[in-house]
């Protein structure tokens, strides 16, 4: 008995689709390709029915969400187009700016190297006059005190005092006693500062 109470209800499931469900699919599908040929767009006209429907509004509503959230990437994609052309201009003129600097750069540098050879030139042409100025002074030193004090009171007192600079101090006190007291007493205001 068993046996033929889930047969019975094997059979009554099996009539069932065989009866309505495939039934109701087969004219669906048929009812789908008409309009389609007619042109009527059915994706449209089911979602709108949907939408009527309260549980399965809610994943009509979520497919359209969807729509809408590929529709602002595609607006940012654009937005997103228009910010990268300005980066890229932005981009060559932040480039152009560097080679700008750069060539700054180098002809600062190129000024650099000049002024250091000049720098250089005017210590050895201090030099060479320090040492002719020593060499003046060793003469001063072997000569007479008043022949010294002859010549050297000749010159004027800025030239008087480069070369007493590199004099040994008791030859030039020998010196400035035998010059004028007035010339002698600048001097060695000068030589005390």
């Amino acid at each position: 008995m068993a046996k033929k109470a889930s047969e019975k209800k094997s059979s009554k499931l099996q009539w069932f689709f065989l009866i309505i469900v495939i039934p109701i699919i087969f004219a669906a599908v048929i009812g789908v390709v008409i309009l389609s040929i007619f042109n009527v767009n059915v994706l449209d006209l089911g979602k709108n029915a949907a939408s009527n429907i309260p549980v399965i509004s809610s994943f009509v509503e979520d497919e359209e969400q969807q729509t809408e959230d590929e529709t602002n990437e595609d607006n940012a994609d654009s937005v997103s187009e228009e910010d990268l052309t300005e980066k890229e201009s932005e981009i060559a003129t932040l480039e152009q700016e560097i080679e700008t600097k750069d060539s700054q750069i180098r002809e600062l540098e190129e000024e650099l190297e000049t002024l250091q050879i000049e720098n250089e030139t005017e210590s050895e042409n201090e030099e060479e006059t320090t040492s002719g100025l020593e060499e003046l002074a060793q003469v001063y030193e072997n000569m007479d005190a008043g022949d010294a004090a002859n010549i050297l009171s000749e010159m004027d007192n800025d030239e008087i005092l480069r070369h007493m600079e590199e004099m040994d101090s008791e030859i030039r006190a020998e010196i400035l006693s035998e010059m004028e007291t007035e010339t002698a007493s600048a001097l060695m205001s000068a030589l005390g500062q």
